[in-house]
């Protein structure tokens, strides 16, 4: 299993994950956000255990993007990473909130409860990979695909030209940060 790896983007995801909240202005208690982000993939270490020869595959593999690895998940083993996770964590009692993130995070939308922080950890999550952190997937996203994103217009769609404009730009030196933050990990 390629810890440093699955541990470096989950780490970077956490922290964009508050990153972004914060820029959005929005608040978590008890470190729900942190926590979210940083357990967003724990279903694919889950997949990794249950399913030795379907990880090797999908470590091995070349996807287009994330989608097309959760497509061929979901076409394995009959479910994909955030829903194993998300499962694991209800199993475990884990509060609502952080279930439905990790549950939702490669499609915000159909969050019933907490949209916006499903929203945030897709963004992160991209953004991590757009940096090279990329955690056990061999996909990269191209640059800024996380302005076409639902959650980048969850959090942001209400915002004019102007002011997303400002945010990327707050997003970019956020990015930087972390980056060499990151890179600095092993």
């Amino acid at each position: 299993f390629p810890w440093i790896n699955f541990w470096k983007h989950s780490i970077g995801t956490a922290i964009l994950t508050r990153e972004i909240l914060s820029i959005a202005e929005i608040k978590y208690e008890d470190e729900v956000d942190y926590i979210a982000g940083l357990l967003h993939n724990l279903g694919k270490l889950i997949l990794a255990i249950t399913f030795p020869d379907l990880f090797r595959k999908l470590c091995n593999e070349k996807f287009k993007d994330s989608y097309q690895a959760i497509e061929f998940e979901k076409q394995v083993i009959g479910w994909d990473h955030p829903k194993v996770g998300a499962y694991y964590l209800w199993n475990h009692h884990i509060s609502d909130e952080i279930i439905e993130a990790v549950q939702w995070h490669n499609d915000p939308k159909k969050s019933q409860g907490n949209k916006k922080l499903a929203a945030a950890i897709q963004v992160a999550d991209l953004l991590t990979c757009q940096i090279g952190v990329l955690g056990v997937e061999n996909c990269k996203p191209q640059k800024n695909s996380y302005l076409i994103t639902d959650g980048w217009e969850i959090l942001f769609g209400d915002k004019n030209e102007i002011e997303k404009s400002d945010l990327k730009e707050k997003l970019e030196y956020t990015l930087e940060r972390c980056s060499r933050t990151l890179y600095g990990i092993l």
